[in-house]
């Protein structure tokens, strides 16, 4: 925080629960101040609404960071603003009284306050800054309230002891990796009012078993739910139209998903090592199937490819050992390299007349696949196409 002047001051306070002493200050104006930093030795801290006749309204960043002895802090009424790293490592730290009339929670506040276990935020905070929960691993319980608009970057990440998390429906943006290696986190809702998520929001949350995303949402961005390896049940609205790179990557506990029908692009990544995933249709609207997009899917027995489609991208289907059967579209015209690669469980392919183009190696080492077709139509075939198929006994030019 920015001050016209700024000086020290030592002074002393007691009240009913803790006493301060030795700590500085700097005026803001002629009613206001900001704490800057604490020199004294309670453990347990009461912060008043005034010193010296100034009202405190914020607490300037590393104002009482790494103080290892502190135990407890209630924050006065007055107060509006936590700056960054403000408790950040104070690794005694186990309760923080918030009171009505907090507005903005700074980044890194309480960053690595590993005995913190409940909080509750105030009613009136608007802001959680990046980083300003994260590495609390014993931090089992958080209230959040429905005045909470922003949740910045990282905000819980690493917060190995929370098991359940209630988001308001107020919440309109997440940051990335909000949630970001809670690997104990089971339960979370996905707030209706959520207009602007970022990537990796549940990245890591092995223990996370089922989500609803609400409708409204359009998007799903990039590694929202990567290696959520619990992950059973999750339910899409009919009004989600992308779905972003490693969105699911690694989730090996879903063994079916129903897409919506207007989803129109699935980046790349997006259900790759899904090893327990075993059927998959996809939608009528989708136009975008990103590379590698259920690669290594070793459980994936049948996919059906919809029409409209009209490209299959790089490796997409590569290392499904267990697909014996794929129906592809007549929209189909380009299928790119090693697309059905390591598909050691097909036995029959049949390419539409509709494809023009095929990439190399797209059946590099089927090596179950016994009949194929060559389309009619195709202009431009690369190497490799049937390289180690060791039991192709015909190809039929259709």
């Amino acid at each position: 925080m920015t001050a016209p002047f700024c000086f020290s001051l030592v002074y002393h306070f007691t009240l009913l629960f803790a006493s301060i002493s030795g700590s500085p200050f700097a005026q803001v104006d002629g009613t206001y101040c900001a704490i800057t930093g604490y020199t004294g030795s309670s453990t347990a801290i009461v912060i008043p609404r005034e010193i010296n006749g100034y009202i405190v309204q914020a607490i300037d960043s590393n104002a009482f960071s790494n103080k290892t002895t502190l135990t407890s802090v209630v924050l006065p009424s007055s107060l509006e603003t936590l700056g960054s790293y403000t408790f950040s490592g104070c690794t005694n730290l186990s309760y923080i009284g918030f009171n009505d009339g907090l507005v903005t929670i700074g980044s890194y506040a309480f960053n690595s306050c590993p005995v913190l276990v409940n909080v509750q935020v105030s009613n009136t905070v608007t802001q959680l800054g990046s980083y300003a929960f994260s590495n609390c691993t014993g931090l089992t319980t958080i209230s959040l309230p429905d005045s909470l608009k922003t949740i910045n970057n990282n905000a819980f990440s690493e917060c190995t002891g929370l098991v359940n998390v209630t988001l308001p429906d107020s919440i309109t943006t997440l940051g990335s990796s909000v949630f970001y290696n809670c690997s104990n986190l089971t339960t979370i809702n996905y707030p209706r009012s959520l207009t602007n998520a970022n990537s990796s929001l549940f990245y890591g949350c092995t223990k996370l078993l089922s989500i609803t995303v609400p409708e409204g949402v359009t998007a799903i961005p990039q590694y929202t739910f990567n290696g959520c390896t619990n992950l059973k049940n999750i339910v899409l609205p009919s009004t989600l139209e992308s779905i972003g790179s490693y969105a699911f990557s690694g989730c090996t506990g879903l063994t079916s998903m129903t897409l919506p029908n207007n989803l129109s692009s699935l980046g790349s990544y997006v259900f790759s090592s899904c090893t327990g995933l075993t059927t998959m249709t996809l939608p009528d609207e989708l136009t975008n199937l990103g590379s590698y997009a259920f690669a290594d899917c070793t459980e994936l027995k049948t996919v059906v490819v919809n029409e409209g489609l009209t490209t299959i991208n790089s490796y997409t289907f590569s290392n499904c050992t267990s697909m014996t059967s794929i129906s592809l579209p007549s929209t189909l015209n380009t299928i790119n390299n090693s697309a059905f690669s390591e598909c050691k469980g097909l036995v029959n392919a049949t390419l539409p007349d509709s494809i023009t183009t095929l990439g190399s190696s797209i059946f590099y080492n089927c090596s179950n696949l016994t009949t194929v077709n060559y389309p009619r139509s195709l202009t431009s075939a690369n190497g490799s196409l049937f390289y180690g198929c060791t039991k192709l006994q015909s190809i039929v030019r259709a």
